[in-house]
């Protein structure tokens, strides 16, 4: 069963005690992360789907801002 995609882009705030630098590539979905002081920025394709196990929206969405296409 292939799986459905999705794009979006947006910055994930992981916290004020991270401070991270750095670029991530996926060529599978495609997407790319730019990791930067305090969070990341994602750019790309996402599952729809986050398999079995269940998916905090709160958490996801109170961490998040920026563009979701579904």
């Amino acid at each position: 069963m292939k799986s459905k995609k999705r794009f979006v882009a947006y910055f994930y705030f992981v916290g004020w005690d991270c401070i991270s630098l750095g670029l991530h590539v996926c060529a599978r979905l495609p997407n790319a992360e730019i990791h930067l002081p305090f969070g990341f920025v994602r750019i790309g394709w996402m599952p729809a789907r986050r398999g079995r196990r269940p998916v905090n929206y709160d958490e996801v969405t109170r961490r998040t801002f920026g563009v979701d296409l579904t």
